[in-house]
């Protein structure tokens, strides 16, 4: 079994498609069986298909997500989805982060919550969005903990913050639109085959 493994952040995902494409290719010369020179090009379509925005436009949204919402909703999510690539790969601060999972959970309360405004106090945002009970707190907390990386100078504290949050923003999102705006990590196998024509199990 061969296995390809990337961080999912959507500037990787064309060379790791590219990688993969390779490795195949080589091992499908040093298979002698009829499945010989067979990629796996389906999967490897699917990987670079990953890299764009479209996987995201492509998933059935919430019954929550008008359908004159989606295009800004899908925005707000691929941003993040961004944001949090970069974060990964230490080219975006922790305080930019927390700020990217601050908006992550504002911008959708403004955009599909009814009766809010851009000028009602954070708690209240989080409450008109109606986010699932078990992250209401870790989501008020946020919002406490991002004021004083930002507001009082605290940005030294930003990075226990991003990871503390990251599982809660990112459940709450997929929650309240349906729509998997980031896979933390993904693994492709493709198996390989004795080269005596026997069966993988053989």
């Amino acid at each position: 079994m061969f296995t390809l493994d990337f961080d999912g952040s959507p500037p990787q995902l064309g060379l790791a498609s590219a990688d993969f494409v390779l490795e195949m290719h080589a091992v499908s010369m040093l298979q002698r069986t009829r499945r010989k020179q067979r990629l796996p090009l389906r999967l490897a379509h699917w990987i670079t298909y990953s890299g764009s925005d479209e996987p995201l436009r492509l998933q059935p949204p919430a019954d929550r997500v008008p359908e004159g919402r989606r295009e800004i909703v899908v925005r707000h999510l691929t941003e993040y989805a961004l944001a949090w690539g970069a974060w990964r790969r230490d080219e975006l601060s922790p305080p930019d982060f927390l700020e990217a999972q601050h908006s992550l959970l504002t911008n959708p309360a403004l955009d599909l919550a009814e009766g809010v405004s851009n000028r009602m106090p954070y708690p209240e945002l989080i409450k008109a969005l109606r986010v699932p009970e078990r992250w209401e707190q870790d989501c008020l907390d946020l919002g406490r903990d991002r004021n004083r990386v930002k507001h009082r100078g605290l940005r030294h504290e930003a990075e226990r913050y991003v990871e503390r949050y990251e599982q809660a923003v990112y459940s709450v999102a997929h929650d309240v639109t349906g729509i998997d705006a980031v896979s933390s990590r993904t693994s492709i196998g493709y198996p390989t085959y004795p080269t005596d024509g026997g069966s993988p199990d053989g």
